[in-house]
């Protein structure tokens, strides 16, 4: 009877409804949790599953009495990634948000971002919650910060995007993009890449390798391939020094056994998206979106994805490196990483005329760019020839700045093509002297 009593004190213990909760939860990835954690999560909140801070949230808001608050500091990745999007749904069909703060790397310390919220256990029809963004040089005087930083959302405003994302930033008129305009999904093919699972022992650099053995469009057997891996934040072309070990169809990549377990280490073969030409970017996006036209006679990486269009992908190229597609594309992605999901999810707003436009400047931005990177040692097409470098470095530096300024041409008129049709306000940041800068680093 004693160890019943004891039982039936946790139960009540258990039962009890609380009007608030308040908590900061540990944040662990399920790649991270033993077998036993990650099978109870997968099993009691299955749309939770992705991380166990939001495990914690939902097991909260079961504690709430109606009305109740559940205030919660988390990472802000539940508010965004696509993998969280039945736990949004979960979370808000019986629960408003009343006030929410993003708050973004170093503002509380930790070089990753965070959300600060409170949710009320209620759904009040065309309840109005509100948000903020703070940033770690404003954190000093948060409510000067916040004046002119303050965002009004009704939940119902966010059913409206494609997977539920808490993009408080974005306009109305860009929500009605969502739902006027078909997605670039519809024109693109995307491919995270392929893993060697040991690039010390598959991939080179070009310039490490007998150039005989280097693959070209024209003579593919060979051992060595062209290999896209991401790299520094690049635009129009570049980032192609890298080479991977493909003799016999990837043979030994297709053969790197792990000794303990006997699988296969590699993954993700390209398969028939192998050597075609296409768009790579980078799969962290600290130095800023970038994305590149990549010819034929590439393999590529994870860490260098690639998409696939059969028409119109210098437009799409263009598209994505305009700062005006930039800003409505992190306004509900803001991750450093790019999820090929959310890239996909981007709506397409160009006309017939604006494609044919904007493909003519980005063939024009990508001839430059190509022009400027066969001038640096480590492009695979490095041709600064003795006669160059005999003429003066006055020379090469009038020829610098002459492809500069083509440069900054050309995407002054992507800039115009594309801000004209998501209808914002054209802005530019790269001046001729900052694209000067980028040219001759």
């Amino acid at each position: 009877a004693k160890q019943l009593i004891e039982f039936v004190h946790q139960a009540l213990v258990l039962s009890i409804r609380y009007d608030a909760v308040i908590a900061n939860p540990p944040y662990m990835g399920s790649n991270f949790l033993v077998p036993e954690l990650k099978t109870f999560i997968s099993n009691e909140f299955n749309s939770a599953k992705s991380d166990l801070y939001s495990a914690f949230m939902l097991k909260a808001k079961k504690t709430l009495s109606k009305f109740g608050r559940l205030a919660y500091v988390t990472m802000h990745t539940w508010m965004y990634l696509s993998n969280f999007n039945q736990f949004r749904r979960e979370l808000l069909n019986d629960c408003d948000i009343e006030n929410l703060l993003h708050l973004q790397n170093g503002v509380m310390g930790i070089a990753f971002q965070t959300s600060a919220a409170v949710f009320c256990k209620s759904r009040i029809k065309e309840f109005i919650g509100t948000y903020g963004v703070i940033d770690k040089e404003n954190v000093v005087d948060i409510n000067r910060e916040l004046q002119g930083n303050i965002y009004t959302k009704d939940l119902a405003f966010f059913e409206n995007l494609p997977n539920n994302e808490i993009a408080f930033t974005l306009k109305d008129a860009q929500l009605n993009f969502f739902k006027t305009h078909p997605y670039l999904q519809d024109f693109l093919v995307a491919r995270e890449g392929m893993t060697t699972a040991d690039n010390e022992k598959f991939l080179r650099y070009w310039w490490e390798v007998d150039n005989r053995k280097i693959s070209t469009v024209d003579s593919v057997n060979s051992k060595w391939f062209p290999y896209q891996k991401g790299g520094p934040s690049v635009k129009w072309f570049g980032n192609n020094e890298r080479v991977v070990n493909w003799a016999n169809d990837g043979e030994e990549i297709k053969n790197n056994v792990d000794l303990k377990s006997g699988r296969v280490r590699s993954h993700n073969y390209n398969g028939e998206y192998a050597l075609q030409s296409g768009i790579t970017w980078s799969s962290f996006s600290n130095g800023g979106l970038a994305f590149r036209y990549v010819e034929e006679g590439f393999l590529f990486d994870t860490t260098g994805s690639m998409a696939f269009a059969r028409e119109n992908l210098l437009a799409i190229l263009g598209y994505l490196n305009s700062q005006a597609a930039q800003s409505f594309f992190k306004s509900y992605s803001p991750t450093p990483r790019i999820k090929i999901e959310s890239l996909l999810s981007l709506p397409f707003v160009l006309s017939k005329e604006d494609v044919s436009s904007l493909s003519n400047s980005t063939r024009s931005a990508i001839e430059v760019a190509r022009t400027l990177y066969s001038t640096a040692e480590t492009s695979p097409s490095f041709n600064l020839t003795i006669k160059d470098i005999s003429n003066g470095w006055g020379c090469y530096n009038s020829f610098i700045e002459e492809q500069a300024r083509k440069l900054y041409e050309s995407e002054v008129n992507i800039e115009l093509i594309v801000s004209n049709a998501l209808k914002v306000e054209s802005v530019c940041t790269n001046s001729i002297s900052a694209t000067l800068n980028i040219c001759s680093s």
